[in-house]
């Protein structure tokens, strides 16, 4: 659940879970969601439904082993309690992932290597 935009997010997560598994997306903008459509139908996926909603108005009944979002909680005004109506779609025992992405400028990529560092 919680697989934003282009549809990233939800065609990883559907190829974790196979096909024993659910994969429902949510995204505010409706272009979104139709890119995010397509690509799913271009993979071959055909029961990853996307919800058109804001995250911080998102309502269910439905509960999920796993909520996922990227890059989208710096984004919201009040991410705390995005992340707290988020978690009440959670199974007991589940989990709750945002991801950000981490960007490293090249430029300093030689030093990490230099300096004997690990990098994510």
């Amino acid at each position: 659940m919680w697989a934003p935009a282009s549809g990233d997010v939800a065609l990883s997560l559907a190829g974790l879970v196979g096909s024993s598994g659910e994969v429902v997306g949510v995204e505010r903008d409706p272009r979104s969601i139709s890119r995010a459509k397509a690509r799913v139908a271009d993979a071959g996926l055909h029961d990853v439904p996307f919800i058109e909603s804001e995250v911080a108005h998102l309502s269910s009944g439905q509960l999920f082993d796993a909520v996922v979002g990227r890059c989208i909680l710096m984004f919201l005004p009040d991410s705390a309690s995005v992340l707290r109506l988020l978690s009440q779609f959670v199974r007991p025992g589940g989990v709750l992932i945002s991801r950000r992405l981490l960007i490293v400028l090249f430029s300093s990529l030689p030093a990490l290597c230099r300096s004997g560092r690990q990098a994510l």
